[in-house]
C-alpha cells in the first residue's frame, strides 16, 4: 500500500478479515517513510521497503520481492485497493494441486498490449500471453525468487534497479512474473486460457 490509498486499505482489511479464509498472515508493505501512517491500523505483520522516486516501479519491485517479505511457499497478492464482497478461501486459487495463473492472448486483450514488448525485454523472450488478468494472483514463493535471479543474471544488474530504470512507467510485475513461470516452471502451475 502507499499513502495515496490507506482509504482504501481500511475496508480492504475489513474485507479480508470477514469474507477471506485459508491464509497463514496478512503481510502489508508500505514505503518506509510512510510507515507511520498506519499506526491506527492495528496490523501485525507490517513491512517497509525502499522509497522510490516513482512509486509505481516501487511498488512493483516490492511484489516481486514478496517471497522475503512473506516466508512462505506461496504469495497470495492482492492491492490495498481491491474489496472481498463474497466468501473467498484460498484453496480456490488451485486446481489439482497447483496455483491457477489465467492468461489472454495479447491479440485480444486491447490496450493491454502495451506490456507485450515490455514483458519480452524484461525477460528476453518472445510472449503471446498477458497474465494479468485478476486479482487475487497466486504464486509460488520459489518462482519469485528464481524470477528475480534470472533477472539479475541477464539483465547484469539487481531486478530492482532493472525496474526501476524503465522508462515512462515501462514495466508489468504481473506480466513478467506470469510469463516467466510459464515459461520456466510450467509444470508447477495450472495455466487458464480465459
Amino acid at each position: 500500500t502507499y499513502e495515496k490509498d490507506l482509504g482504501w486499505l481500511q475496508y480492504s482489511m475489513k474485507s479480508i478479515e470477514k469474507f477471506v479464509t485459508g491464509y497463514r498472515k496478512i503481510v502489508v508493505c508500505i514505503p518506509e517513510n510512510q510507515v507511520h501512517l498506519l499506526k491506527d491500523f492495528n496490523l501485525k505483520n507490517v513491512v517497509t521497503c525502499p522509497v522510490y522516486k516513482d512509486d509505481y516501479l516501487g511498488q512493483q519491485v516490492s511484489k516481486l520481492n514478496a517471497d522475503i517479505y512473506c516466508g512462505s511457499e506461496y504469495v497470495l497478492f492482492t492491492d490495498s485497493d481491491c474489496i472481498f464482497n463474497k466468501p473467498f478461501h484460498v484453496a480456490n486459487m488451485f486446481h489439482d494441486g497447483k496455483p491457477i495463473i489465467y492468461k489472454t492472448r495479447y491479440e485480444k486483450v486491447g490496450d493491454a498490449i502495451m506490456w507485450k514488448e515490455v514483458t519480452e525485454k524484461a525477460i528476453n523472450k518472445a510472449v503471446e500471453w498477458e497474465y494479468m488478468r485478476r486479482q487475487p494472483l497466486l504464486y509460488l514463493s520459489e518462482t519469485i525468487k528464481d524470477l528475480r535471479d534470472y533477472m539479475e543474471l541477464i539483465h547484469n544488474r539487481e531486478q530492482s534497479n532493472y525496474i526501476i530504470s524503465r522508462p515512462a512507467r515501462h514495466f508489468s510485475e504481473f506480466n513478467v512474473l506470469g510469463a516467466f513461470a510459464e515459461s520456466f516452471n510450467p509444470d508447477l502451475y495450472h495455466f487458464h486460457d480465459t
